[in-house]
């Protein structure tokens, strides 16, 4: 079987008008995917010592005493210093006061705390089909067995477009032209 020249051009044509269709850029099939992370940092800060002073201060007048009293162990504990800690804790930030008491007053107060928050990262990354072109060999069996090379093309809008050259047993060659469109999703 032979081609004529005119056969030639409109298969030509055809090829070209279906190419320009797959290549319009509004059908571009693109696939984004969007990774959500969290972080949780935490910060740990210190303040400076504080040591208060007092505002008012009552007094008390006492005459006499009915128990006796052990002066050396008022003086003891009056001059020992005591150490408080108090813990606050909430969901996301912890207190710590640290008080130091002697003689009736505040020696110094230390204020920790800490603070949990997190940090989002969104990471988004998209996808864009590419134009991919396959080769292969194909075989067509029927009336006449046939074998040859051939081409896939797959466009950005997901169409393929095949193209083949065959060669039966009686070693005629035939030229195939195939389309394709992706069905579903």
């Amino acid at each position: 079987m032979k081609f004529k020249f005119e056969y030639i051009i409109i298969i030509v044509l055809v090829v070209a008008l279906l190419l320009q269709r797959a290549c319009n850029k509004n059908n571009v099939v693109t696939e984004t995917t969007i990774k959500t992370e969290i972080k949780w940092d935490t910060i740990n800060k210190t303040t400076p010592v504080y040591v208060p002073k007092w505002k008012t201060r009552t007094e008390i007048d006492i005459d006499t005493f009915t128990v006796p009293i052990d002066t050396i162990a008022i003086l003891k504990d009056y001059y020992a210093i005591y150490a408080y800690s108090d813990t606050i804790s909430t969901d996301s930030v912890t207190i710590v006061m640290n008080d130091s008491i002697t003689k009736n007053k505040i020696l110094s107060r230390i204020v920790d705390y800490k603070i949990i928050y997190p940090t989002i990262t969104i990471t988004k990354e998209t996808v864009i089909n590419k134009s991919q072109l396959y080769y292969g060999l194909g075989i067509k069996a029927g009336a006449n067995i046939s074998i040859g090379p051939e081409l896939l093309y797959k466009t950005k809008t997901n169409q393929a477009f095949g193209l083949g050259l065959e060669v039966n047993q009686n070693f005629q060659p035939s030229l195939s032209i195939r389309m394709y469109w992706k069905i579903g999703k």
